[in-house]
Parts: structure tokens; sequence; C-alpha cells
């Protein structure tokens, strides 16, 4: 009993501290996940047969990995940009 007592009492001083900042990540996870939910309803709905309808083979290739060489082309840039920030001494303020 003495060793649940001496585990609660911390936890609950913890809580009771932090409170606002727990309250503010469950606010954002709820909110976070009542978007996910709405989003996969949203599209569990969707017609699955009207892509056949449109032609988008004129506009991108039956392949996937134009889709992989742009990602890693987008990836690449934003780590240079990332880097050059960084390295550059870059400050947010007025010129």
């Amino acid at each position: 009993m003495n060793t649940l007592r001496s585990f609660i009492t911390p936890t609950l001083s913890f809580i009771v501290a932090n409170r606002v900042a727990i309250i503010s990540i469950l606010i954002v996870i709820i909110i976070f996940y009542l978007g996910f939910t709405i989003t996969s309803l949203s599209l569990k709905k969707l017609k699955v047969k009207v892509f056949s309808y449109y032609p988008f083979d004129r506009f991108f290739p039956q392949s996937g990995r134009w889709s992989v060489v742009y990602f890693i082309i987008t990836i690449a840039l934003l780590g240079i940009i990332i880097y050059l920030l960084a390295r550059g001494n870059f400050y947010l303020a007025p010129a």
C-alpha cells in the first residue's frame, strides 16, 4: 500500500503542475483525430469507378517511377534549403 501511495502522489502532483499543457495536448489530439475521421469517412464515400472515365494516361505515365523521383527531388531541394538557411546565418529580422 505504501508503494502505491508513493507512486500516486508524485503522479498527481505532476498532473496538477502541468494540467494546462496536458489539456492542450489532449485537445490537439482530439482535433487531429476528428479531422482524420471526417477525412477518411468522406474518402470512403468516393466512387472508385470514376477514375476510369478520366484519361490521365496522357499526363502521367503508367509507372510509379515518376512519383518516386519527384518525391526524392522535393526532399533533396527542401534539405538544401534547410542546409543553406542553417549555414548562411539568416535571421528573421527586418532588413
